[in-house]
């Protein structure tokens, strides 16, 4: 194989609770197009295509490489990217998700999807985003020794995912560089607690269980502080609605999970998405 083309979901993750363990493809997609070739060549099209820094997505090539324990060939990549860039979204992920991928179809490393799925966590340093983009559907995960273990929960159909974007954007690592180092027996007592109603709110389609499972004390708070667009966004909602609230991974996208949309408000200088959950990443 010489070409492949990929199409890669936009993701949510965390969900309120379940931090760093729990995401969902949904339907805004990358596209990618991997070629092999005498030197590296790069095409970029799509809404935020401006955004994009070639140097960069070759340094990220190289890292993955790096990771994968090979030497990577020159390459001719073009891609189509529609899936805003530091917004929550899951946008690096795809691009970690399609590289790892079309090297392991280009060069036949016949690598499975648990070592797939175990060097993209290692390069985004969490595996919620990469897992949902590579299996799709709703995903939860944890990591072991042996790697990292994930299982497909079944999404409602009958539930909506709408997603609000500031106009605004936010660097995972710096949001990530302002959570505790070390939290309360009390607020990881009450994490884990969320998080079981979060899951059992997921398997018995019971959303009123999903908003309490969607409590948080562990990172939204925090990130809100660097991202007030977020902050007054998700208050908004949860004042104004009945609906459930997330931070969508690092923000600053708030999503919302609910049986019908039409009570839902439009938010000044906040771009509202109603979408849908997604297969994981298709290949051609």
């Amino acid at each position: 194989m010489e070409r492949i083309k990929l199409m890669v979901p936009a993701s949510c993750a965390n969900l309120g609770s379940a931090f760093d363990v729990l995401g969902i493809a949904v339907n805004l997609y990358n596209v990618f197009e991997f070629s092999l070739s005498d030197k590296d060549a790069f095409i970029c099209e799509g809404k935020y295509c401006s955004l994009v820094n070639p140097e960069k997505v070759f340094q990220k090539l190289d890292s993955l490489s790096e990771i994968l324990g090979i030497e990577r060939p020159p390459i001719t990549l073009k891609e189509v990217i529609e899936i805003p860039l530091s917004s929550g979204l899951g946008s690096s992920a795809s691009f970690v998700v399609a590289s790892i991928f079309a090297l392991n179809e280009l060069l036949d490393l016949k690598f499975d999807e648990g070592k797939i799925l175990n060097a993209a966590s290692l390069s985004e340093g969490h595996p919620d985003n990469v897992a949902a983009a590579l299996f799709g559907g709703c995903v939860m995960l944890k990591k072991r020794s042996e790697g990292v273990f994930w299982k497909r929960l079944p999404w409602p159909h009958k539930w909506k995912i709408v997603v609000y974007l500031p106009a605004s954007s936010v660097s995972t690592d710096d949001s990530r560089k302002i959570l505790p180092v070390a939290y309360s027996r009390d607020t990881v007592v009450d994490q884990i607690s969320s998080a079981g109603f979060l899951v059992s709110g997921i398997l018995m389609e019971d959303i009123e269980m999903l908003k309490i499972g969607m409590e948080d004390r562990m990172h939204q708070q925090y990130r809100f502080l660097i991202s007030p667009e977020s902050k007054r966004v998700f208050e908004t909602l949860k004042f104004s609605t009945d609906a459930a609230v997330f931070l969508s991974g690092s923000g600053p996208a708030v999503g919302v999970v609910c049986e019908s949309s039409d009570e839902l408000p439009d938010i000044a200088g906040a771009h509202k998405m109603e979408l849908s959950v997604s297969e994981g990443v298709m290949f051609s």
